[in-house]
């Protein structure tokens, strides 16, 4: 009986201690569960190529140039295109490019390709190519253009 009183004798100073230290509020908590969760699925830039090249390019590549955004795209940020209106992003996204026939003039069949933090993509078919300064060609064309 007295090492159950000295027990929780030890316990409650124990517990006292515990709750004495500085802890953040649920709120902190909370947040910081959410930037951690949204660190871990941020895909890199690296891995947005490797993924745009496999899942949606595939092997023939060699008739097209493809272009990615220097930085990531924030959501409600706008994507302007020649002759054709605007395209809004949903989600934080890398944005590509694709050039389905870089020997001819405009209008032709292109690709915007919308690559989520979390790695989901969504393809949008366009016939002008987006009014941006800030890509990087990460696939050239092998294709030699007409005479």
């Amino acid at each position: 009986m007295i090492h159950t009183r000295f027990f929780i004798i030890i316990l409650i100073i124990l517990g006292g201690i515990a709750s004495c230290q500085d802890q953040p509020d649920n709120l902190s908590i909370k947040e910081n569960h959410a930037n951690i969760k949204s660190r871990s699925l941020a895909i890199s830039k690296d891995e947005a190529i490797d993924l745009v090249k496999q899942k949606v390019l595939g092997k023939d590549t060699s008739d097209i140039n493809v272009f990615i955004s220097n930085t990531i795209i924030e959501e409600n940020d706008t994507i302007q295109r020649y002759l054709s209106g605007n395209s809004i992003i949903k989600s934080s996204c890398w944005f590509f490019f694709v050039d389905d026939n870089p020997m001819e003039n405009w209008s032709h069949p292109c690709r915007y390709i919308y690559v989520t933090m979390n790695g989901e993509f969504s393809i949008e078919h366009h016939s002008f190519p987006p009014k941006m300064e800030n890509m990087t060609k990460i696939i050239s064309s092998s294709a030699t253009p007409y005479i």
